[in-house]
């Protein structure tokens, strides 16, 4: 089409290449034909490499980012009430166990994930045994827990503190009855972890 006729299909055949370009750059904004405001445009509106290259995060990855977030959070409140030595043992347990986390959980898992495995392992109930099993173990190691923590020095709550508190909690003889004991010890572990990260900033330490 030219200038609103349409040219027949012998002409345009026959058109260069030279007149075709001249006339596409006769129909495109001023712009376009200068070279260095054309690379200005492609760096202001093309995205970088290093974005288009970028992949999405995973859940888990997602996860150790907030974690990250949230343990700087923590100290910082922590050295902003220091004087309150209530509170600054809760919030120095719950760094600990933000560290202990890293000893027992990989940047490609989460502790809800790891928890859920060895669970399978040890759990073998169906439907609302599995169910009723999972919340007594999970009140038995807060109940203890609860107690721990009224006499718990935070300095203290180390890997080796954590795996030796575990360690007398399997051997509960309530807990004794569940097979799969190595996995229900890990399991333990994990979740004293998880109650002391998430302790309740404004309650009395040891309520978890």
């Amino acid at each position: 089409m030219l200038n609103g006729s349409l040219i027949p299909y012998s002409e345009l055949l026959l058109t260069s290449r030279t007149d075709l370009l001249s006339d596409a750059k006769i129909k495109l904004p001023f712009w376009y034909t200068m070279p260095v405001v054309s690379w200005i445009a492609k760096l202001l509106f093309q995205p970088s490499n290093k974005n288009r290259d970028k992949k999405p995060k995973t859940e888990a990855q997602k996860y150790h980012d907030k974690e990250k977030e949230n343990s700087i959070e923590e100290m910082e409140m922590n050295s902003l009430i220091s004087k309150n030595s209530n509170l600054s043992k809760k919030f120095q347990l719950k760094e600990a166990a933000r560290e202990a986390e890293k000893h027992f959980v990989t940047e490609s898992s989460t502790i809800d994930r790891e928890l859920d495995t060895y669970e399978q392992i040890w759990n073998k109930k169906i439907g609302q045994s599995r169910q009723n099993l999972h919340e007594d173990v999970n009140v038995l190691i807060r109940d203890y827990m609860r107690t721990v923590l009224r006499t718990l020095p935070a300095s203290s709550f180390t890997l080796e503190r954590i795996r030796g508190l575990s360690s007398t909690l399997v051997k509960t003889p309530s807990l004794m009855k569940i097979g799969e004991q190595d996995a229900l010890e890990r399991y333990i572990q994990l979740y004293i972890i998880k109650l002391v990260k998430n302790l309740p900033t404004f309650k009395q330490v040891g309520e978890p």
